[in-house]
């Protein structure tokens, strides 16, 4: 594990540096989703923009998902885990 924690080092520095900038994004992210957008305007905005980020990103989220929670986890981080994977498991199952 220990070598797994220096490779990642300084991802996990760049991701602990810029915490809040990383909950703020997940908490709007996770606001935007579970409005009632698309009842309201009557459109797929929020089903386009999830289709959109699975096909543009698709292999690459397979990567840095697991690679974020991993920093987050050696960063003891337990909302930003706690938000990402309910985006993760909720919105992006894939």
């Amino acid at each position: 594990m220990n070598q797994v924690k220096s490779m990642l080092n300084p991802v996990c520095s760049v991701i602990q540096s810029n915490h809040s900038v990383l909950s703020t994004s997940l908490v709007i992210l996770i606001v935007f989703l579970e409005l009632p957008i698309d009842r309201l305007l009557k459109s797929q905005i929020q089903v386009s923009l999830v289709n959109n980020l699975k096909n543009t990103l698709g292999i690459a989220l397979k990567f840095i998902v697991p690679t974020l929670l991993l920093c987050l986890y050696f960063n003891g981080d337990v909302m930003n885990i706690a938000l990402l994977s309910y985006i993760w498991a909720v919105h992006l199952k894939m």
